[in-house]
Parts: C-alpha cells; sequence; structure tokens
C-alpha cells in the first residue's frame, strides 16, 4: 500500500498538495490561538519510495529525483516568511545501503540551493 500517493510524479505532487492544506490549517490555529509551536517539516515520503535494498529510489532515478525538487520548491515557496516554521527536514532518515551514484552527489546541493532560493 501506497501512503504518498504512488510512485509518478501527478499522484506524489497532488499527495503532498494536499497535506500542505494540513499545514496551513496547523499553522493558521497555532496563530490564532497564540501557541508558540515551532514546526519542524518533516518529508518522511519520498517519490518512488525505497527499494528492496532500503535506498530511496530517487537517488538512482532523475525523474523521480526532479519530482523531489518540485515538491520541495512548492514547499519553500508556499511556507516562505510563515511564523512557527522552525526548520525543514529534506527527508527522512536518507541512509543507503551503497553509495549513491557520482551524479547524484549534488542532490543535497539542489535542494538546498532551492529553499534557501525560495
Amino acid at each position: 500500500m501506497q501512503t504518498n500517493g504512488g510512485n509518478n510524479e501527478p499522484n506524489f505532487l497532488n499527495w503532498l498538495y494536499s497535506k500542505i492544506d494540513d499545514i496551513d490549517k496547523a499553522l493558521s490555529e497555532n496563530d490564532e490561538n497564540h501557541l508558540s509551536i515551532n514546526f519542524i517539516i518533516d518529508l518522511h515520503s519520498a517519490p518512488g519510495g525505497r527499494n528492496s535494498r532500503g535506498d530511496f529510489e530517487l537517488y538512482y532515478n532523475e525523474e523521480l529525483s526532479q519530482t523531489f525538487f518540485k515538491a520541495w520548491e512548492r514547499l519553500a515557496t508556499h511556507l516562505k516568511g510563515r511564523q512557527g516554521i522552525w526548520a525543514y527536514d529534506l527527508i527522512n532518515e536518507p541512509l543507503q545501503s551503497c553509495p549513491a551514484p557520482e551524479e547524484r552527489d549534488y542532490l543535497y546541493s539542489c535542494i538546498r540551493s532551492t529553499i534557501i532560493s525560495e
């Protein structure tokens, strides 16, 4: 059972965008009730999920990597300047059973630059 909308871009991004509504509701309630809660935006699901070795497929698949960038670009753009956002956890437990291919080493830099530029 896929909890993140599936392994293709439209389903993953649609799933993620629906979760942005949940974040907005939580941030609004936090503001309206003066709760002063700081939120960490933590992406536990990645496009393509994990393979049989437990590695994220996005490290081996350019289309999935681009979907991941689009997801964070949308999150960063939407949440920029929102009170209550304390931190971002780009991807939960990004452990790999073996090193990602060398051409994927840019992943962190691209995601980081996307968030900073937003």
